[in-house]
């Protein structure tokens, strides 16, 4: 047994945890007594392998194994690591808050500044008080503790306590020549002065850090920022606060030095273009995620930005590629539409690169994540009438994903199409009769159903976006467009269980008068001159596209309603028969009633049918040895969840038993 675990540490040893996992599930499930070491390194493979909730429940399993006080705090900082992994920092954080207690000596600094990061990232300032004291006594711990201590104060309003702690890192680099301070910690510390409005203590500090850090191209980027910013905004900032059109940066803070340069560079660009930022915006760079939120309440909601079109790189423009680390890089093609854009282009890049986004989106896209797994792959996309558009993700290992399908389907959430006449506007000769084009910093808004939406202004040929009121830190969302979860999920690629309504997957619904009704579902709204008048008030839900030919008759979509349109899908199928009625087969209420609910009764079986199917597939795999990815099993779960609740949920509400 021994000599078996020596191999299996052999192989952990070597880095092949994939070779190792299967073989030391194996030895667990064998053992008659299970080790606290066996589970461990069962759940560092798992965890090396993304597994990361399987990788949790192993270390917990070998925590209640665990004797020696070392053991049990390396299994609550390996729980906290899976956790943060996972997606879970609010578990995550409670593991590093036992792991504290398991550690009363202060011999584990580490772990305690990362719970500090996450006690900040989820507003646990109580957290933030109990550990962040006993971090600052540390050299190494007390400029990045401090720091978010001052951020934790200012987004509690209490700015003296921010500037006691900031004067604190201030008074520490001034008084020792050798102190060290890493560039984003210094771009935050700017960041917590300018929030604060303490501009002479800025100046100041920027004199004492010139000598160390002046050829630095992100330090004079720094520089660059606060000398457009005269220190007079200081008392003018009451007059600005709440406006757009100022000329001023939006607010830029966070912990990553590249995104954040990247970023400052972008603004700046798309400024001197003629874009405006409200000034209450700030843009939060968290490790390779970003997010805007308010940086003071706003008791009413107002345009967020607004972004001329000249601002937005087109993207048949250029030619793009990876080059090592995924990392993206482009060539500008012959005579492009909008030259202007060029520079604004090469910050989104370097943004894009700086955040690891197409590795990232290699690893997170669901349909990256499946392959060699096609029954699923397959039975998806069953889902979509456009399957043939998403079946170029399909590769048989993680390295023959195509290079050129991996940048488009990134580039997805990042585009928007324009029609020729807005990019003849700009000067240009369209290609083709619409464009797509990139949208910089309004991409950074994360998608919520129900949020407001873009807003293109013709007349100015510019993009607005709208904000809602909020207190201080609340992050803004935009709604990206009108999907259901599976659209969501294969453009996006995340789940969205905010919606209220499904598309009908692609079926055939037969009538009993001979008609074949051959059902897509095109993500496409009906103009206002084809929705019938009486159907005003539902117009999302009628198909864009209707035709017959013969007995057979196509409709680009139906929708499944919730529970406050609930009439609105046998009131389209109903109109949807009279139209194409040229037997004249139903005239008479009663007939065209009854169809209507033979219809029905079809297209609810046919789709609760696909739903019980994709989650008997997807939890078939997980028994074979090439299981799903635990975050792509956790999403397609979901999916399949919410779909088959919703389903049942119109049944029970709509009166059409199955």
């Amino acid at each position: 047994m021994n000599d078996r675990l020596d191999d299996l540490r052999a192989l952990i040893a070597k880095g092949k945890y994939k070779k190792a996992l299967p073989l030391l599930k194996k030895f667990n499930q064998k053992s008659q007594q299970l080790s606290y070491e066996s589970l461990e390194m069962e759940a560092g493979c798992l965890f090396f392998e993304g597994q990361y909730r399987l990788s949790r429940i192993k270390t917990q399993q070998a925590l209640r194994l665990a004797t020696l006080p070392e053991q049990k705090i390396a299994c609550l900082g390996n729980m906290a690591k899976a956790s943060e992994k996972a997606g879970d920092k609010k578990d995550a954080l409670q593991c590093l808050c036992e792991l504290v207690k398991q550690d009363p000596g202060g011999q584990y600094l580490e772990p305690r500044l990362v719970a500090l990061q996450l006690a900040y990232q989820l507003q646990d300032w109580e957290i933030i008080q109990q550990i962040g004291p006993s971090l600052v006594k540390f050299t190494a711990f007390a400029t990045p503790s401090l720091l978010i201590m001052a951020q934790a104060a200012i987004s509690q309003g209490e700015s003296t306590l921010a500037l006691k702690h900031l004067d604190t890192i201030t008074r520490q680099i001034r008084m020792n020549e050798q102190h060290i301070i890493k560039p984003d910690e210094v771009i935050s510390l700017f960041a917590c002065y300018k929030a604060l409005s303490a501009y002479t203590a800025m100046e100041e500090l920027l004199e004492k850090l010139k000598p160390a850090f002046e050829q630095s191209d992100w330090f004079r980027q720094l520089v660059h920022g606060l000398s457009s910013e005269s220190t007079g905004v200081s008392s003018s900032s009451a007059t600005t606060a709440g406006k757009i059109g100022n000329g001023q940066p939006p607010i830029i803070r966070g912990n990553n030095a590249g995104a954040i340069k990247a970023l400052t560079s972008l603004s700046r660009t798309m400024l001197q273009l003629g874009a405006r930022f409200h000034s209450a915006l700030v843009f939060e760079v968290d490790g390779d995620d970003i997010c805007v939120k308010l940086s003071q309440s706003e008791a009413i909601g107002g345009t967020g930005m607004d972004i001329p079109l000249k601002c937005l790189p087109v993207l048949s423009d250029y030619r793009f590629y990876l080059s090592s680390e995924y990392n993206l890089n482009f060539a500008v093609s012959k005579h492009p539409l909008n030259e202007a854009a060029k520079p604004i282009l090469q910050d989104l890049v370097e943004l894009y690169n700086a955040c690891n986004k197409l590795a990232s989106w290699r690893k997170s896209y669901p349909l990256f994540s499946l392959t060699g797994i096609r029954p699923v792959f397959d039975k998806l996309l069953q889902a979509r009438c456009d399957a043939e558009y998403y079946q170029a993700c399909y590769a048989d290992s993680a390295d023959a994903i195509d290079e050129q399908v991996l940048i488009s389907s990134f580039f997805n959430s990042r585009i928007l199409q324009l029609d020729s006449g807005l990019i003849q506007d700009l000067g240009g000769k369209p290609r083709h009769s619409t464009e797509l084009v990139f949208i910089p910093m309004i991409e950074l808004i994360n998608h919520k159903m129900g949020a407001p939406g873009f807003l293109l202004d013709r007349s100015r040929l510019c993009i607005q976006t709208k904000y809602e009121s909020g207190a201080e830190g609340d992050e803004l969302f935009v709604q990206y467009n009108l999907d259901d979860p599976v659209v969501t999920l294969l453009r996006y690629g995340f789940f969205d269980a905010s919606v209220s309504w499904i598309y009908t997957v692609p079926l055939v619904l037969n009538t009993t008068t001979g008609l074949t009704l051959v059902v897509h579902n095109q993500v496409k709204q009906a103009g206002s001159n084809v929705v019938p008048e009486h159907l005003r008030d539902i117009p999302e839900h009628y198909p864009a596209i209707l035709v017959r030919e013969g007995s057979d008759v196509y409709l680009s979509k139906l929708v499944i309603p919730g529970k406050s349109q609930i009439n609105a899908l046998p009131r389209v199928i109903a109109e949807v028969l009279k139209s194409v009625d040229v037997e004249h087969n139903f005239q008479n209420t009663d007939i065209l009633n009854a169809e209507v609910e033979h219809l029905m009764s079809q297209l609810l079986d046919a789709n609760q049918q696909y739903w019980q199917d994709l989650d008997v597939c997807i939890k078939q795999q997980q028994t074979s040895s090439n299981r799903i990815p635990e975050a792509t099993f956790e999403i397609l779960s979901k999916l399949c969840e919410f779909c088959s609740d919703h389903l049942a949920s119109y049944v029970a509400n709509s009166g059409y038993a199955r």
